[in-house]
């Protein structure tokens, strides 16, 4: 008889919408490569401590209860506590393999994989040592933290095949699955109207999207001011949440071609995206893991089946085919205006077709077979015990 498989993912948030990690323990259930998947988080108020997602997978939310007002001392308590805490709620649970989801819980995984002997996968959604936030004596701790913890490794899923070779250039590492986070496949239909109706904006003019987190190192800054100096009749649409969106709502006010949509669940934003004409992102290259990032939008914007203006770093550019999908530029106001006085129907009409085909080659039930490779190997070191 089959023994069942405990496995535990480990991610600093409250699980609310945490679509890469939901995605892979659904497909790790359904293709029958574990068990039993309990998700471990930060406790939030409004939320249940323990939730119960369905039949296979649970979720665990820790309360912080340590903290300093000085922000360093908070953040260096705030960090071992909230391991401790995480170990002490895990004490006793059969766990199998264990998965982190970020360097500030790697250490969790690899005191399981010492004293417990549980084979560990980093599951790295980001290049962590290498982010826009990473600087000064965060970054040095960072770096040694990781440095400590990467030989303990098992298993690495990253989400780019530039951020996989870093990884493995670094720390010499055998090999990095690359599992990208795109959306699962759907069957494309009629293009919705959503966003022309609820603007009032007619069949001729164009409407380009803008979807995700609202703040500067995502451009939106420059995505602002180049439609404020553009033809009215090509219109910018803000979809998301973050810093700048009272500073959009205002700007939308006064200025009849810039719009704003409050975020939206997960399983209606397909509906708003497609009922756009391009979509728009423009990642500021201000450290390494933005200029090697492979933004889960730009395949949002591919299975939506619209083109995409997008800033022309290595992975986006090949994600898009070097452009054959898009449109590639320095991400600077100057050449999306430049850009913008360009397009009309006829070139985003063309660029359409051309996603319109793409899409059929991408979606997550292939990116399923990176999970396959990562936990068939951890399931053979189990059977050698």
């Amino acid at each position: 008889m089959k023994q069942a498989i405990s496995n535990v993912h480990i991610y600093p948030s409250a699980f609310t919408n945490e679509s890469r990690i939901f995605k892979e323990t659904a497909s790790l259930i359904r293709l029958g490569l574990v068990d039993e998947i309990v998700m471990v988080g930060i406790w939030e108020p409004g939320l249940a401590e323990f939730e119960q997602l369905d039949a296979e997978r649970s979720i665990l939310r820790i309360k912080e209860k340590f903290v300093f007002k000085r922000s360093l001392l908070n953040f260096i308590a705030k960090y071992f506590f909230f391991q401790f805490q995480v170990i002490r709620a895990l004490k006793g649970r059969k766990i199998d393999i264990i998965n982190c989801h970020s360097l500030s819980v790697l250490g969790i995984g690899v005191y399981f994989k010492i004293f417990k002997g549980t084979p560990l996968i980093y599951d790295a959604h980001e290049l962590e040592t290498e982010v826009n936030g990473a600087r000064g004596l965060k970054k040095r701790i960072g770096k040694i933290l990781e440095a400590i913890y990467m030989p303990f490794v098992d298993e690495l899923i990253v989400v780019s095949r530039l951020i996989g070779e870093w990884y493995k250039n670094k720390y010499k590492l055998p090999n990095a699955t690359v599992i990208r986070n795109v959306p699962h496949f759907y069957p494309y239909s009629t293009k919705p109207n959503i966003i022309r109706e609820m603007f009032g904006i007619t069949a001729g003019q164009l409407i380009f999207i803008y979807q995700g987190i609202l703040t500067k190192s995502r451009g939106v800054h420059i995505i602002i001011d180049a439609f404020l100096n553009v033809k009215p009749e090509q219109h910018i649409v803000f979809l998301g949440m973050g810093e700048m969106a009272e500073e959009i709502k205002a700007i939308a006010a006064k200025h009849l071609n810039v719009h704003f949509i409050p975020a939206v669940p997960p399983a209606e934003i397909r509906n708003y995206t497609a009922s756009a004409d391009v979509g728009i992102a423009l990642i500021q290259n201000s450290c390494l893991s933005y200029y090697y990032c492979s933004p889960n939008k730009v395949f949002e914007y591919l299975m939506h089946g619209i083109p995409q203006i997008i800033s022309d770093f290595p992975e986006m550019a090949e994600t898009i085919d070097g452009g054959a999908c898009g449109w590639l530029i320095s991400p600077e106001k100057e050449n999306l205006v430049s850009l913008l006085q360009q397009l009309n129907r006829a070139s985003v009409a063309e660029k359409t077709a051309s996603v319109l085909q793409k899409r059929r080659g991408i979606g997550w039930e292939m990116e399923e077979a990176g999970l396959v490779h990562v936990y068939s190997r951890i399931t053979e070191k189990l059977k050698l015990k």
